[in-house]
């Protein structure tokens, strides 16, 4: 078994890692991760596609970490799939809101010079 804070190998029979003191989970628990693959993809798809890509190659390491058991290099990875997509979708948001203002204030101008 592994630690799922910081991914050494816990020998059998005991209920703590001996590197950080983690209490583990009972004997043949499954450990999940959440892979925040989907909001990456769309993140990608609707928002920024340079850190979209960059949220999604993290959220594809995340369910390798945790078949090689590597529990906490899984949960790294799935916190910076999720930081990327919201630096993706916060990059997305504001083009948009860069690309509104811009039309308006040159709607302003336009009308302001025809008068």
């Amino acid at each position: 078994m592994f630690c799922s804070k910081c991914g050494n190998q816990i020998p059998d029979g005991t209920n703590q890692c001996p590197n950080c003191v983690q209490t583990t989970p009972a004997q043949g628990a499954v450990v999940t991760v959440e892979s925040h693959l989907v909001e990456a993809i769309l993140t990608t798809l609707f928002c920024c596609v340079p850190f979209g890509i960059v949220a999604i190659v993290y959220a594809a390491q995340v369910s390798d970490f945790v078949a090689n058991g590597k529990i906490a290099a899984a949960q790294e990875a799935s916190q910076k799939a999720h930081k990327w997509s919201m630096i993706s979708l916060a990059v997305g948001l504001g083009g948009i809101l860069l690309y509104i203002l811009f039309y308006a204030i040159f709607a302003i101008v336009f009308v302001a010079a025809e008068n």
